[in-house]
């Protein structure tokens, strides 16, 4: 059985965050999602989720294009099927992991981000930039 996504990033349009490119390594690219204060306090409900506090404490972890990586279903799926089972209590023991959709416009976001880092980036991770992937995946922030 395969993973469901937490929310639909879709959702975000309606709202002016916006992302902060955090790091990368061969396969994937972290991101903050940073709103407002006045999206924060004014969300509405879609149906969805309230996608403004399903973001809150996390970050965005989305494939990088031209990667033979595994897809986010793929690796939620074997987190929990493989890897969280080893833990007694692994809601704690274990940074979560969400798996979200993704949507062109905010690859098309993402990857004007990247744009404007692309000199502050490792030299040869210049210039790679986000797939056009259906799903990327939500990671605890560990940095606060």
């Amino acid at each position: 059985m395969s993973p469901k996504p937490v929310a639909d990033l879709a959702h975000l349009k309606g709202t002016n965050c916006q992302f902060k490119f955090i790091g990368e390594g061969a396969a994937n690219i972290v991101f903050e999602v940073i709103f407002p204060e006045e999206d924060i306090t004014t969300t509405q409900d879609d149906g969805d989720s309230k996608i403004v506090s399903i973001l809150q404490g996390k970050l965005l972890r989305v494939p990088k294009a031209n990667t033979k990586a595994f897809t986010h279903p793929e690796i939620l799926q074997y987190w929990e099927s493989s890897i969280s089972p080893l833990f007694d209590n692994p809601q704690e023991d274990l940074v979560q992991q969400y798996l979200i959709r993704l949507d062109n416009s905010i690859v098309s976001q993402l990857n004007d981000v990247l744009a404007k880092e692309d000199l502050q980036r490792r030299y040869d991770f210049r210039g790679t930039k986000v797939a056009e992937a259906e799903y990327g995946m939500l990671v605890e922030d560990m940095r606060k």
